[in-house]
């Protein structure tokens, strides 16, 4: 399995064909984690709504997470005496 990020704010005209072209690759061995960065637009909802739709299929594959969620878990980890690859 690989992981594919795809940072995103105020992305909403291009996150859904970004996020289709990931999911739509021969190759399903994957995840795909979308970080928003406090987009003001309707980016987060567009991507719920896609990763909604893919759980029904039994495909749990899109993450959607943001900056400081990801930068806490990483704090967290760090502290825990645990490395992290960045």
């Amino acid at each position: 399995m690989f992981t594919i990020i795809i940072p995103a704010y105020n992305a909403e005209k291009t996150i859904r064909k970004a996020l289709l072209s990931c999911l739509n690759q021969t190759y399903k061995d994957i995840e795909v984690i979308v970080v928003d960065d406090a987009s003001t637009d309707n980016t987060l909802n567009m991507v719920k709504e896609i990763a909604n739709n893919i759980k029904h299929l039994n495909a749990d594959r899109v993450v959607v997470t943001t900056k400081e969620d990801i930068v806490e878990v990483l704090k967290e980890e760090l502290e825990n005496g645990h490395p992290v690859d960045v």
